[in-house]
């Protein structure tokens, strides 16, 4: 065989700034998130000019709760590139509702629709205005009387001390006189189930989240449906929950326990995000089970930082979590009983 010292005939490689978007768009296809950032950050580096590249990093971005980051790509790309890109408007639209401004979000919403009425997303954009609309209502409707919140806290309380006959008496007399209350009725399934009928739990469940769509009932149909090995309804249900936008924070909150309970932390991990981006200061149960979705999905350095947070404002279970760490002995089983005993607690 001979050996051609020329270059000639040779087609140079070049890594154009369309190579790196073409790779970050197909890791992005395949969630590979922070890979899909990495790529298409560099295309936007190569190339400053071109407006595509902002919207797609953007979209990763918000995959991954870094919404304030999109947010700004986002705004550059309508005052310094291109206003004739549009979709950036329902863009923006979601990420202000992930955040929590829902004013800014219809606003944004309002806009894509002004310029696109017939665009790709118009109607992802008419659903979202649907959303925020039932949200504004909630806001606009009186809050429970004090009375019902006592009383209600009251059975949460009992139920933490394992008083589950107490708990689940309080529960049905709060149901008698509030039947729309739907966090009672969620609760006095769980007692229902803690009690050990977990058949009839599930049904109670499966009834409120039909009739209510009161969202921390699906999240604790995909808890129920897991433990008992239903492992296809767990899973249909999980897909479900990935695929909403909470407007309330604690829901927010009750998806990403919810997930991360049943083994999907990577969305967990993300969901744990959102709720961070809305809270200014969590309490230290949060940073613990965030900790938790971190390690599991590989950002180890993420989850030993949260841990530490819990472990300073004495969280015993976080310091556990960092000695077993600091010795050598962590391992996936220490999350899974910290996950189980925290949503049976909580």
């Amino acid at each position: 065989m001979r050996m051609e010292n020329s270059h000639e005939g040779v087609i140079a490689f070049s890594q154009s700034d369309h190579h790196f978007f073409k790779r970050g768009v197909h890791a992005y296809q395949k969630k590979e998130l922070n890979k899909a950032a990495k790529y298409i950050e560099k295309a936007v580096q190569l190339n400053p000019e071109e407006a595509i590249y902002y919207c797609q990093l953007a979209l990763v971005y918000t995959d991954l709760a870094e919404y304030e980051r999109s947010n700004e790509l986002l705004q550059h790309v309508l005052k310094n590139l291109d206003n004739t890109l549009y979709e950036s408007y329902f863009l923006l639209a979601n990420n202000y509702a992930y955040l929590g401004l829902f004013e800014k979000a219809t606003e944004m919403a309002t806009l894509y629709l002004h310029y696109e009425p017939e665009g790709e997303f118009a109607l992802d954009t008419y659903e979202l205005l649907d959303i925020l609309h039932l949200e504004d209502e909630d806001t606009e409707n009186p809050k429970y009387e004090d009375e019902l919140i006592l009383m209600y806290d009251q059975a949460t309380l009992l139920r933490k001390r394992k008083k589950y006959r107490e708990a689940r008496s309080l529960l049905e007399k709060i149901i008698a006189d509030y039947p729309s209350y739907w966090p009672a009725q969620n609760e006095k399934a769980r007692m229902v189930y803690w009690e050990g009928e977990t058949e009839k739990a599930i049904i109670l469940t499966e009834q409120l989240w039909k009739e209510s769509h009161y969202l921390p009932s699906a999240c604790q149909l995909a808890v129920f449906y897991y433990e008992q090995g239903r492992e296809k309804e767990s899973s249909e249900t999980a897909e479900v929950l990935k695929r909403l936008v909470p407007m309330d924070e604690s829901h927010i909150y009750h998806v990403a326990t919810a997930l991360n309970h049943i083994g999907e932390h990577e969305e967990a991990y993300l969901f744990f995000k959102m709720y961070l981006s809305r809270r200014a200061m969590p309490d230290e149960d949060f940073f613990v089970n965030a900790g938790a979705a971190a390690y599991h999905t590989g950002r180890l350095q993420e989850a030993l930082k949260w841990w530490e947070i819990a472990a300073d404002n004495m969280h015993q279970e976080a310091k556990d979590l960092l000695l077993k760490h600091q010795n050598g002995s962590l391992d996936s089983q220490d999350m899974e009983m910290a996950l189980s005993t925290f949503y049976k607690e909580r």
